[in-house]
């Protein structure tokens, strides 16, 4: 009798058995698909962040870098041109030339060895040294003291002769490195911060045309936030000087040497933002900042968030509900027994 007690249990508690684990292994799918999507919601969620606060970062960096400035009211824009001229003038050794006294871009190599070897060349250099340099030398040198004259201020023949000797004599000037760099002209941008934005071009022409080891015309390095620093400087003196005199004198690299020294300009202490312009940063920042928190709380809703434990609940009531099967057969087995 007994075995037929257990058989008939078995045979009852086998369906429900097998459903109760297949419930629990269809809950578990449920679940571990819950939670894959869940991480790479997640995931999703903290890449757009990340690359959401790069962009917002770099954006802010270039609103920063190219925002107007205006001229403080301790500078006076003359005195500031005299100082360029003066200054370069002390550094270089060289006076600015004036139109009369300029070499001529026009000269051809003969043309120039002739007004190298000219008495007056003789403390510069001689005419043995002018034989040594090739005709080509004597051209390249020509280029670039030509683009000196047009950014810096005019070279006569005794600049001319230092420029040469700074490329072939002194091999402080590299004619491979220059000759490139050429094709980036800074002369071609109306104000300085329009060249923010190709900075790295204008760092390698500083780094070929004035490296801190020329003979010539060296210029200290600079790092990319001085270098911005100067161009947001220079900006409205520029925009002055040319409203009042009709063009810029000396030209931009001028300037760039000029202030390439000074700790006030190079820190970006010296600068005066306008007030429409920090207005706008300050604006800007705010709706930024009130913009990231929903996101963030939201994204914390999301992590402490639970799906509800169906399987379990279901295990659960299958287990009472076999085990009240078992009883009521045991309970009718017993009284058939007495009965009889």
């Amino acid at each position: 009798m007994k075995k037929y007690i257990f058989l008939s249990a078995f045979i009852l508690l086998l369906p429900l058995t097998a459903n109760a684990n297949t419930v629990d292994s269809s809950t578990m799918e449920s679940l571990t698909t819950s939670s894959t999507q869940e991480t790479n919601f997640s995931s999703t969620v903290e890449s757009s962040e990340v690359i959401s606060s790069s962009t917002e970062k770099e954006q802010t960096t270039t609103d920063i870098s190219t925002s107007e400035v205006t001229v403080p009211d301790s500078v006076d824009v003359i005195k500031e041109k005299e100082d360029v001229e003066n200054t370069l003038e002390d550094k270089i050794g060289v006076k600015a030339a004036t139109s009369a006294e300029e070499v001529d871009v026009s000269s051809t190599a003969e043309d120039l060895r002739k007004s190298l070897k000219d008495a007056n060349m003789a403390s510069i250099i001689s005419p043995e040294e002018v034989d040594s340099y090739s005709d080509e030398q004597l051209l390249n040198a020509m280029t670039l003291t030509t683009r000196y004259s047009t950014e810096v201020y005019g070279l006569d023949i005794g600049g001319y002769a230092r420029v040469l000797q700074a490329l072939y004599k002194d091999k402080t000037l590299s004619w491979d490195e220059i000759e490139p760099a050429l094709a980036y002209n800074p002369t071609d941008y109306e104000n300085t911060l329009d060249m923010i934005p190709s900075i790295d071009q204008l760092e390698n022409y500083l780094a070929a045309l004035y490296p801190t080891t020329s003979s010539f015309m060296p210029m200290p390095k600079l790092d990319r936030d001085e270098l911005m620093n100067i161009l947001r400087y220079i900006s409205p003196i520029q925009k002055k000087i040319i409203a009042e005199q009709g063009s810029l004198f000396p030209e931009v690299i001028a300037w760039i040497i000029n202030y390439s020294e000074n700790p006030e300009v190079l820190s970006g202490a010296a600068l005066q933002p306008t007030t429409e312009s920090s207005t706008t940063e300050q604006t800007s920042s705010s709706q930024k900042a009130q913009e990231s928190t929903p996101a963030k709380e939201d994204k914390e809703d999301k992590n402490t968030g639970f799906l509800p434990k169906t399987g379990e609940q279901r295990k659960a009531w299958l287990t009472v509900i076999g085990g009240l099967i078992v009883v009521i057969v045991i309970l009718f087995v017993i009284f058939r027994r007495k009965k009889k």
